[in-house]
């Protein structure tokens, strides 16, 4: 009997650790890098995302080889997000923490960013890493690209520049103000973000009419080719700008030609000519965004010879990519009532739709809030953590809802009064980040009287009849029937015959086999709906028993010493089977 106490513990044991297991998340770890092809120079942004921990350490990322590493900074995702849909709240919460690593490869070909591991108290948690192609650049002084953000991290809203450059060796004098690229043979730029495709997450500059205005109209003029932009032109337009619709098949397309602003500037001591394009954008989510790589191929004159001519040099150049990442707010001093707002001014206003009710009549709290932040990122205060607001209301924050508005957000909350009197519904606190100051701001909506009428009570005043069993005295009685009319009544000849309450058998029968066969029905139905839910109920109750019969058979097996591994196996799946209704119980690899 001994053994038997024995398995059966063991069997409650698997049941617990298997219930457990399913209701805990498991940490996850996430590794992934914005580029999956680099120059050699340039460098990668490596997210380490540790899902399922509060609180995650530090991974560890010294099995990285052959490269720089720098962290970047971290932010946590133990965070509940709010959304809207069709004016409805919903909420999506995750946990968990990212870590941002910048990684600078030294050598060309195969890099692995990896492996990366996260230690805890439990367990240790391994990524392999993403796997990076980097590529060789021959080295040379005559050309030299760069792609240059104003700001490496910036917070939603708050713009930032990029700034792609070309600096290229200048001609020796007399020719030194001279552009060293052939008019006829311009060079090609191949600059990803000089597309006119939007970037997902960011407000972009209007390329196309920025490069118009940088578009070359005289072939004589020296410029860049840049990407896959091409011009069309006829022999009888009057330049590149127009021509005779009538001509259109004696048309052909031409690479477009561009010529950026241009300074003088100096590279290892050698005078050189800087070439260069700025474009702004305004960040509308958090993430990571990558510029670049600049790619420089073609022509350059290098020189002259003596009769005049310019000498060619055919160059690649690389400029390196650079990344700006969008983050949230530093978590350091960040109040409660933050709502999600950027910027640098908030407005509030708090409505109610009646100031004068009565305790637990249900009211409807407006707040209105606008500014200089991006409206879709900011959320509605949770009132119920104000503690002011705890003290004479009761807040239901689960049914605020979202009423549609373009330059502002505004929030419906209903709340009921708990306290008999007149008194202010407290000011509401919201928090925004502001960005001028690069600090968090509170500002608060002004308060508003309310008068709180008791609600009804029920007393004796109130009652206009007693129970219909409770005995009169005499003379109430006699008052109530002096009071009373008797209504006319008119006899017939058959007024004395008596008359049958339902009348004859064929309007009896139909009225009792209607509701009779109505509710047999409905009681038929009752029962087959619930015929699955009864036999899975049935298994969960024998559950046990059946477990603890099989059990004691296999007591009987385990004494003659058979191998009872399997059945024990065997009878803990058909337990969860019949206990817990899964179709699979668990699965069992030998």
């Amino acid at each position: 009997m001994q053994k038997v106490t024995r398995v059966k513990w063991l069997l409650s044991m698997s049941l617990w650790l298997w219930a457990y297991a399913s209701m805990a998340d498991e940490p996850q770890l996430q590794v992934q890098a914005n580029r999956s092809h680099i120059y050699l120079g340039e460098s990668i942004i490596l997210t380490v995302k540790v899902e399922g921990l509060m609180r995650a350490p530090e991974p560890d990322i010294s099995g990285i080889r052959y490269c720089t590493s720098k962290l970047l900074g971290s932010h946590s995702d133990s965070s509940l997000s709010i959304s809207f849909v069709n004016g409805r709240r919903q909420k999506i919460s995750s946990s968990g923490r990212t870590f941002t690593y910048e990684i600078t490869p030294e050598r060309a070909g195969m890099f692995v960013a990896g492996p990366i591991v996260v230690r805890t108290k439990d367990k240790t948690l391994t990524a392999a890493g993403p796997s990076v192609t980097v590529s060789g650049v021959d080295e040379q002084d005559w050309v030299s690209l760069s792609v240059e953000a104003s700001k490496d991290s910036v917070l939603v809203d708050e713009p930032f520049d990029i700034t792609m450059s070309v600096v290229i060796r200048r001609l020796d004098r007399p020719n030194n103000n001279i552009d060293p690229l052939d008019p006829h043979d311009p060079p090609n730029l191949t600059v990803g973000f000089l597309n006119q495709s939007p970037i997902d997450g960011l407000e972009s500059p209007d390329i196309k009419n920025i490069l118009q205005k940088l578009l070359v109209g005289e072939t004589a003029e020296a410029g860049f080719t840049v990407n896959d932009y091409t011009i069309e032109t006829s022999p009888m337009d009057l330049g590149d700008f127009f021509s005779f619709d009538g001509f259109d098949i004696m048309r052909r397309s031409v690479k477009a030609k561009f010529m950026f602003q241009k300074h003088a500037a100096e590279k290892n001591s050698k005078p050189c000519f800087k070439y260069f394009i700025t474009l702004r954008y305004v960040p509308a989510k958090e993430g990571s965004y990558t510029f670049g790589p600049a790619e420089f191929k073609g022509n350059i004159i290098a020189g002259v010879d003596d009769k005049g001519y310019g000498i060619r040099q055919r160059i690649f150049a690389i400029g390196p990519a650079v990344t700006v990442r969008v983050v949230p707010p530093p978590e350091e001093n960040r109040p409660i009532s933050y709502i999600g707002a950027i910027g640098s001014r908030i407005n509030a206003e708090a409505a109610l739709d009646s100031q004068t009710c009565k305790v637990g009549d249900p009211l409807t709290l407006t707040l209105s809030i606008d500014g200089d932040f991006r409206m879709e990122n900011v959320f509605p205060p949770a009132l119920s953590q104000q503690p002011a607001f705890s003290q004479n209301f009761r807040i239901y924050d689960d049914t605020v809802q979202s009423l549609p508005s373009n330059d502002r957000r505004i929030f419906t909350y209903t709340i009921r009064p708990t306290t008999v009197g007149t008194y202010e519904l407290p000011p509401i606190e919201l928090s925004y980040f502001d960005t001028n100051a690069r600090m968090y701001k509170t500002i608060c909506t002004a308060p508003i009287p309310i008068h709180a009428n008791p609600s009804e009570q029920l007393n004796t005043d109130h009652i206009i009849e007693t129970l219909t069993n409770t005995a009169f005295d005499a003379a109430s009685r006699a008052n109530e029937t002096d009071q009373l009319t008797a209504a006319p009544m008119h006899p017939t000849p058959d007024g004395h015959n008596n008359q049958q309450l339902f009348g004859s058998h064929y309007t009896f029968w139909p009225i009792v086999i209607g509701p009779t066969g109505y509710l047999l029905l409905a009681t038929i139905l009752f029962i087959h709906s619930r015929a699955p839910q009864l036999a899975v109920n049935r298994r969960r109750q024998r559950a046990l028993g059946k477990a603890l019969a099989a059990l004691t058979r296999l007591e009987r097996a385990y004494e003659s010493g058979e191998n009872s591994a399997y059945e024990m196996f065997t009878i803990l799946r058909q337990y969860l089977i019949d206990r817990f209704d899964a179709p699979n119980g668990v699965t069992h690899s030998d």
